[in-house]
């Protein structure tokens, strides 16, 4: 409470010396050469008063926090999916029609409990049609990692094309949320480092598709989840009903696609780049359910934004994944060296965005 009541002009304070502050470093990097032995003097002299202040309110600024917030443990360490295995549910022996279908979107429902799917259309029942075809795909030998950091979904034996079945896990054990929920319930307490670890994984995961010519070609926070067992976790994809993949497939043709709406903010075609970029901000907040399509749309963005004032991070981003596409593009180039590069410009935003508060 005590905080509260000065913590204004403490912070009008504070401003005040940090811009002093950054004036002189500026000034003393363009006039170093002529700056007078006294002139020098008064510097450190008055430079050590305002590191002393700013020091003195950021402490005071952690007592506030740490007694009014509670800290949550930083969840550090990757979940590997041999582990993330042993707690799968099994789903054979149901039969998906006695089932209820209480979730889902306008071509496929969904039984969470048992890990079943409902195609309602036919667009839904294409998409069981390409996630088999893909489950076939990353099974195959050599493609553990695309295994691991996708969750497909598969045909059910002695079922119709109707019905299509997914991994579940014990509830009681592994927590999943899709990645806008995960952001949403834990911002009080991720941190810069939180931010760093899901952005790492997240072009990590990328670099995994690329490399075994996969393209998602739907990459929003819904189909983003963020598998967790106590302070373990890890990123899996879904719903790839829009993928191409393969040697045989249209990969060539789509294979900067995911990069370029991660990245670039770019979809499918020109007119979905307007709609998400224009439409949706422009008429969000009159629709709620504009609103739930805008706000799903560009997780890497969502997580380096989060928790700051930045308003937007859009030309950074845009720029590192035209450089990752160039790089990708010259054949002389490693595609692992590539992803690494940008993912280290990545890193670096988050640390700028995060400086800037």
């Amino acid at each position: 409470m005590i905080f509260n009541v000065v913590g204004l002009a403490k912070k009008s304070q504070f401003e005040d010396d940090v811009k002093l502050l950054k004036s002189d470093f500026a000034e003393s990097f363009v006039s170093a050469s002529t700056i007078t032995d006294e002139n020098k003097l008064n510097r450190v002299s008055k430079n050590k008063r305002l590191l002393k202040n700013i020091r003195s309110f950021l402490s005071l600024s952690k007592i506030k926090k740490s007694s009014t917030v509670k800290a949550k443990p930083i969840i550090k360490e990757g979940l590997s999916f041999s582990e993330l295995r042993k707690h799968q549910k099994p789903t054979n022996g149901r039969d998906p029609k006695d089932l209820p279908y209480k979730f889902g979107g306008v071509n496929k429902s969904v039984n969470k409990e048992y890990g079943y799917l409902r195609a309602k259309t036919k667009v839904g029942e294409k998409d069981f049609i390409t996630e088999k075809d893909l489950y076939e795909y990353s099974t195959q030998k050599g493609r553990e990692a695309l295994a691991e950091i996708t969750s497909l979904q598969r045909p059910v034996n002695g079922s119709s094309k109707e019905y299509a079945q997914f991994d579940v896990y014990d509830t009681d054990i592994v927590k999943s949320n899709e990645l806008d929920d995960y952001l949403r319930e834990n911002s009080d307490s991720i941190n810069i480092e939180d931010k760093k670890r899901l952005a790492k994984e997240l072009i990590n995961h990328l670099e995994t598709m690329y490399t075994h010519k996969v393209s998602h070609g739907d990459l929003h926070m819904n189909n983003i989840i963020i598998r967790q067992i106590k302070f373990k976790e890890c990123m899996q994809f879904i719903d790839f009903g829009k993928a191409k993949f393969g040697d045989k497939g249209t990969f060539e043709k789509h294979k900067f696609d995911d990069i370029k709406y991660l990245f670039c903010k770019v979809g499918e075609t020109p007119q979905e780049t307007k709609a998400r970029n224009y439409f949706l901000p422009a008429f969000s907040p009159l629709l709620s359910s504009l609103e739930k399509k805008r706000t799903k749309h560009y997780p890497l963005h969502k997580i380096i934004k989060l928790n700051s004032s930045t308003k937007s991070v859009a030309p950074y981003l845009e720029q590192i994944g035209n450089t990752l596409i160039k790089d990708l593009g010259d054949q002389t180039k490693d595609v692992k060296t590539s992803f690494s590069i940008a993912q280290e410009a990545v890193l670096k935003l988050i640390a700028v965005v995060d400086l800037n508060g």
